[in-house]
């Protein structure tokens, strides 16, 4: 099985009023994500209520073609801004969601 070899971090700020309707946006897009090569993500909320999330990938390749396959899926409303963190090769991975 291959295992994940990129990693990827995203940033949103969602009003407060939207926030499940978010979660629910993010849970779905990351599902649909899984059918072009993902390996999943994880969501976590900053203390400052920003999104954060975290997505492992085979590789940046595969991450490319799966939103360009996804290029007119709908955005989630309530979004006020989105920021790429960063990505990059994975080096060292003391847990693999693959193994365990």
């Amino acid at each position: 099985m291959t295992k994940p070899g990129f990693l990827a971090v995203y940033r949103w700020t969602v009003e407060e009023e939207h926030c499940a309707a978010f979660e629910i946006w993010w849970r779905d897009g990351t599902d649909a994500l899984k059918a072009h090569g993902s390996f999943g993500s994880n969501l976590a909320r900053e203390d400052d209520g920003r999104y954060l999330g975290v997505a492992l990938w085979p590789d940046a390749e595969t991450r490319s073609a799966a939103f360009a396959a996804r290029a007119g899926a709908a955005g989630a409303s309530g979004v006020t801004a989105f920021e790429d963190v960063g990505s990059g090769t994975i080096v060292d991975m003391r847990w693999d969601p693959v193994t365990g």
